[in-house]
């Protein structure tokens, strides 16, 4: 008998949440617009913020962007694992005359925790006694939210759009 009422409560309580108006979808898409663009907004400061450090030669700066066991993927070399290997990274290519770096991103998919951006970047290359090489590419970013609200980046690949000489 306790069985039988036990189910019959649980039916009643499952009925009665089913029947609570959440709102419309209007409302509920105006909260998850609201709530990428509030993100976007976050990344996009992040965004210019790794700029301003890459071009002012601050690998510490640029490093600072990333979680602790971030993985970053450049083109034709191996995985920088953690903040250490990532400013190792960053500060050989400002070294060897890398700058002028630049952004823009093309998509941005915010999925709770973690928000998936893609985007095409340009920077300079000016080598020592060398002539300047222009670069251009694309890239994949994950960002991570941490528990202080701040987005780091937790995944980095881009690669170069610049055909291989033959």
């Amino acid at each position: 008998m306790k069985k039988i009422l036990y189910l019959i409560l649980i039916a009643s309580l499952s009925s009665c949440l089913m029947n609570i108006d959440l709102g419309s979808n209007k409302k509920v898409n105006s909260i998850l617009k609201n709530r990428k663009i509030n993100v976007k907004s976050e990344i996009d400061e992040a965004n210019n913020l790794y700029e301003l450090y890459y071009n002012t030669g601050n690998a510490q700066g640029v490093t600072s962007l990333h979680t602790e066991d971030a993985v970053v993927m450049p083109p034709n070399s191996s995985f920088r694992m953690g903040k250490k290997e990532i400013e190792k990274g960053i500060a050989a290519e400002i070294d060897m005359g890398a700058g002028n770096l630049k952004f823009i991103q093309t998509d941005l998919i915010v999925n709770y925790d973690i928000a998936y951006e893609t985007g095409t970047y340009s920077m300079e290359i000016i080598p020592e006694n060398q002539d300047k090489v222009k670069d251009f590419g694309k890239y994949v970013v994950i960002w991570e939210k941490q528990d202080d609200g701040k987005w780091l980046i937790k995944k980095d690949i881009w690669n170069t759009s610049i055909p291989l000489a033959n």
